[in-house]
């Protein structure tokens, strides 16, 4: 991230779906089980002033996401839940796009920056629109997980590599460690 000015005021608006899946994906490429570090996504912030973090959750029927929930609110998180809703076709459809557009609108006049943690397209005609207002917009995502619409259109994009500062990694006990798992368990303790 670029350096910043102490006194901007920051919402962190987070698409929990769409970062949970960059770090699954990661996680099945290595035979590991990878979740976001969102400890390390507060952290990011702490030289300027938090505003708001909002993380954005869709409900799962097969998971119980309450101790989850907590874990988020603990760290200062403000958790918005949405039940997937089912489609003529059988499929579901749940997200949040409309929600953090609409967050984000409501936000614009009591901060400086917002940044979106995301790596969808869909949210360009927002950044366009926040930065005609005069807000800042930052994109945070994962590293081949971000639409190059978005590195464009935000003013700041800051990829995250996928390590043990970012991911919280645990071994996947049907499948034996890779070299992968052994090499950022090593880099975690010597750093």
């Amino acid at each position: 991230m670029q350096k910043c000015l102490p006194n901007q005021r920051v919402a962190l608006l987070v698409d929990v779906q769409n970062i949970y899946y960059a770090a699954k994906k990661f996680g099945q490429e290595n035979d590991l089980y990878a979740y976001p570090n969102f400890r390390f996504l507060i952290e990011q912030f702490s030289d300027r002033k938090l505003v708001r973090a909002i993380a954005y959750i869709v409900e799962i029927d097969q998971a119980d996401q309450r101790d989850f929930s907590a874990v988020l609110r603990e760290m200062g998180f403000e958790i918005k839940v949405k039940r997937p809703k089912s489609l003529p076709n059988g499929r579901s459809k749940a997200d949040w796009d409309i929600g953090i557009t609409m967050d984000a609108v409501a936000l614009r006049d009591r901060v400086d920056v917002i940044v979106l943690v995301t790596g969808d397209s869909d949210f360009v005609p927002l950044i366009h629109w926040l930065q005609a207002c005069g807000v800042k917009v930052e994109i945070l995502g994962f590293q081949g997980t971000i639409a190059a619409e978005l590195f464009a259109a935000a003013d700041e994009c800051t990829t995250l590599e996928c390590s043990t500062e970012t991911l919280i990694l645990r071994p996947n006990p049907t499948i034996p460690p890779t070299s992968a798992f052994l090499q950022l368990t090593e880099e975690s303790l010597t750093a």
